[in-house]
């Protein structure tokens, strides 16, 4: 029974995903319950490798690319929101609640022009990464291959391979590779 489900969830994935704008479906893994998917504007998703969500995740792709890497592991309650590039690496582990965002409002302008006015930027996250639960990811990031982001941590800039990421002025080296 449980095979048929997943298979039902996975068929539903590939519709959503008819407009051809999601390549290698065929790799997704592990599907939850409760996964929504938008991409619009011309957004792609590119699947490298496999693919494990967990249950509750959103990803939004308005415009912008998603790419992720060969056995990326997405949790519950994590989303994605791309307008620009958000490129995920290999082996990477995504805790509960995660948010990673390649754009904000601007907060210059007034009114209904709020809603619809953004600035965008890349968001990169190399290979071996582990963003632990409720961190928060903002555009403009690179995080280096094999870091950890602390649970809670709100990241902008840059992050350093082979480092525990606690806060802007607080990482320590762990391991190098």
């Amino acid at each position: 029974m449980h095979k048929i489900i997943w298979l039902i969830r996975k068929i539903v994935l590939m519709f959503i995903f008819s407009n051809k704008r999601l390549i290698g479906i065929n790799f997704i893994n592990e599907i939850g319950k409760h996964i929504i998917v938008i991409i619009k504007r011309k957004g792609k998703v590119r699947i490298l490798g496999k693919l494990n969500m967990r249950h509750n995740v959103i990803i939004n792709v308005n415009g912008g690319l998603l790419q992720l890497g060969d056995n990326v592991f997405i949790n519950s309650f994590s989303s994605i929101n791309s307008q620009k590039n958000i490129i995920i690496g290999n082996e990477v582990l995504i805790g509960e609640g995660v948010r990673i965002y390649d754009h904000d409002h601007d907060y210059k302008s007034y009114g209904v022009k709020r809603k619809n006015s953004f600035s965008a930027s890349d968001v990169i996250i190399g290979n071996g990464v582990w963003i632990c639960s409720n961190a928060v990811i903002l555009k403009g990031t690179v995080i280096g291959d094999n870091a950890v982001i602390a649970a809670g941590a709100i990241v902008k800039g840059n992050v350093p391979a082979g480092v525990i990421y606690i806060s802007k002025n607080k990482h320590k080296k762990i391991f190098t590779h």
